[in-house]
């Protein structure tokens, strides 16, 4: 009767195993996205008080985030919006390639995006008047 019990003992550890690796990569999942969004609110408070490389550097935490979502978890639900903080960072930081790719994605549909999609076009705007700007100087 004692090997039965053990048997059921390894299965249920085992299953409880499965369970918690699945639990702990939503979360480290979740956590990139919550670490884009909290990194690029940050960088605009910064930016508003006047400290641009502090800024500059929660930017580069956001875009970082954002991708590292991106690569693991292309099909996401929250892919359109991490796309967006990747797109945002990316212009801020004066990579206007990278924003550009990042941008050119459909937008999402929900309205709790509208107000980043509208940011990022903007910061591409004027990542990609700032690069002419410096175009025409050289």
């Amino acid at each position: 009767m004692g090997m039965p019990l053990v048997r059921l003992s390894t299965h249920v550890r085992s299953a409880l195993m499965v369970a918690a690796l699945a639990l702990t990569s939503g979360c480290v999942y979740y956590n990139g996205v919550y670490n884009a969004r909290t990194a690029t609110r940050r960088a605009d408070v910064l930016q508003q008080r006047g400290q641009p490389d502090s800024a500059a550097l929660q930017l580069r935490r956001a875009y970082d985030a954002a991708e590292q979502v991106l690569q693991r978890h292309p099909e996401s639900p929250y892919a359109p919006e991490v796309r967006l903080l990747a797109g945002y960072a990316a212009a801020r930081l004066g990579d206007c390639a990278a924003a550009e790719q990042r941008l050119q994605a459909p937008p999402p549909v929900a309205d709790s995006a509208a107000s980043q999609s509208l940011r990022s076009a903007l910061a591409l705007t004027e990542c990609e008047a700032g690069a002419q700007q410096w175009a025409r100087a050289s």
